[in-house]
């Protein structure tokens, strides 16, 4: 046999110009996987956020639902109540927090609306409906998620218009 043929015969292994690219080629098909892995979850999490931010809001909303909808009086007011009458409530939003006020008692109840950083609401009253909105956002950075309720007001046929951030009612 002739020494070239001996040479290409006994060739065991590759050369280190070989490994690198191997190594560079496997480097970047993984940095691919790894980036398309990283967007997903972060799509994800994203949507489990928004998700998350609007389960809240229209437990919210529907809890102002059931709260005014056989109301027999129902005021809309600028600032804090001080007091009322018996029997009395209100319904505003404070730290991010739906707050019901019960005057005769002087106590508060509060159900936590979200983990969100920006809560934007108001109260309307027009005939005999009540419009509820809500605009919220997770991040200060994402694009708000606004939610508006109508809720039947059945016994009141014609309150006055108004609007604010303080909802008194009675039942």
């Amino acid at each position: 046999m002739n020494t070239k043929m001996k040479r290409i015969i006994n060739q065991h292994g590759l050369t280190v110009i070989e490994l690198l690219i191997a190594i560079t080629i496997i480097g970047v098909v993984f940095t691919l996987v790894a980036s398309f892995f990283k967007v997903s979850v972060e799509i994800y999490d994203e949507g489990h956020r928004q998700t998350e931010e609007q389960h809240a809001v229209r437990l919210a909303t529907d809890f102002v639902t059931r709260e005014l909808r056989n109301a027999t009086t129902i005021e809309i007011i600028d600032t804090a109540p001080d007091s009322g009458s018996p029997e009395e409530f209100y319904i505003y939003v404070s730290n991010n927090k739906l707050v019901k006020y019960v005057t005769d008692t002087d106590t508060e109840t509060t159900y936590t609306i979200g983990d969100l950083d920006d809560v934007a609401y108001n109260f309307a009253v027009s005939g005999s409906f009540l419009t509820v909105e809500f605009s919220s956002r997770v991040e200060a950075s994402d694009p708000a998620f606004e939610l508006v309720t109508e809720v039947l007001l059945n016994n009141i046929s014609n309150a006055p218009d108004d609007s604010g951030k303080y909802l008194g009612y009675s039942k």
